[in-house]
C-alpha cells in the first residue's frame, strides 16, 4: 500500500486543486486496476483554509478507513503552505516530497529531498486549471515510489469522471474526481496540462531542473533543496 498527501486550501464550495487532483489520481489508479481510496478533512474547512487530502493505493482491495501517518509521497500545492517538512515530518524515509512554488522553499540541512517547480505558472501559461497539473506530477511520482504502480499519463486522462464514484475493487467508492465540468479531461488544454505535469515530475525525478516557466531542462540538476 502507498500513501499520497496532498496539502493545500480549500476554496468556495468545500473542493480546492488540491482535492480534485486527490481524486483525479484516486479515480485514475482504479481505472488502472488498483484499488484507492480518497479521504480528506471529516470536518467543514472554510475558504482559504488549509486542508490536506489523503490517497491510499495498493493492488490488493483496500477494506478499511484507516488514515495513515506517514506518506510515501506529499505534494505541497500552495505556495504559501511550503514549510518544509510539512505536517511535521510525516514523509517515510526514501519517501518524494514535491512542491508547488514560483521558487525552491528553505530547506533545513536535515531536511527531506525536495523537488520543486512553478506547476502555477506552467498551469497559467497552458490555461487549464492548476489541478491537473498537480495530479500530472503525482502520478510521475508514483513510477518512483513503486514501479509496480508505473502507469503511462493516458491511465490519468482516463479517469472515471464521475464524483460519487463506483465501488472499486475493495468495496469502497472510487474517488473518480472532479476535473472539469464535462468530466474526463477532453478538452485540448487540460490534456496538454496533465501531460506536461507528467513529463515535468518524471524529469525532476529523473534529476532535470525546471526553468522559471515550470519546464524541465535537459541535464540539469534538482531544484534547491533536491534529492542528491
Amino acid at each position: 500500500m502507498r500513501a499520497l498527501c496532498f496539502h493545500g486550501r480549500r476554496e468556495a464550495g468545500m473542493s480546492g486543486d488540491f482535492l480534485i487532483a486527490a481524486r483525479h489520481i484516486g479515480g485514475a489508479a482504479h481505472r488502472a486496476g488498483l484499488s484507492a481510496q480518497v479521504r480528506t478533512s471529516m470536518w467543514p474547512a472554510p475558504p482559504g483554509g488549509a486542508d490536506r487530502a489523503i490517497v491510499r493505493i495498493a493492488p490488493e482491495p483496500l477494506r478499511d478507513l484507516s488514515v495513515p501517518g506517514k506518506f510515501d509521497l506529499e505534494l505541497i500545492c500552495e505556495p504559501s503552505l511550503a514549510v518544509i517538512p510539512p505536517m511535521g515530518g510525516a514523509l517515510l524515509p526514501g519517501g518524494v516530497l514535491l512542491v508547488n512554488a514560483p521558487v525552491p522553499p528553505n530547506t533545513p540541512p536535515d531536511g527531506p529531498p525536495v523537488f520543486s517547480a512553478d506547476l502555477g505558472a506552467l498551469a497559467t501559461r497552458l490555461g487549464a486549471p492548476l489541478s491537473f497539473a498537480l495530479a500530472g506530477a503525482a502520478w510521475a511520482a508514483m513510477a518512483t515510489l513503486a514501479p509496480e504502480m508505473a502507469f503511462p499519463p493516458g491511465a490519468i486522462e482516463s479517469a472515471a469522471p464521475d464524483a460519487g464514484g463506483t465501488p472499486n475493487a475493495g468495496g469502497m467508492p472510487d474517488p473518480g474526481g472532479m476535473p472539469s465540468a464535462g468530466g474526463t479531461p477532453s478538452e485540448e488544454a487540460e490534456r496538454k496540462l496533465l501531460r506536461a505535469g507528467f513529463e515535468l515530475g518524471a524529469a525532476l525525478l529523473a534529476g532535470g531542473e525546471p526553468s522559471a516557466g515550470g519546464e524541465p531542462s535537459a541535464g540539469g540538476k534538482p531544484s534547491a533543496g533536491g534529492a542528491p
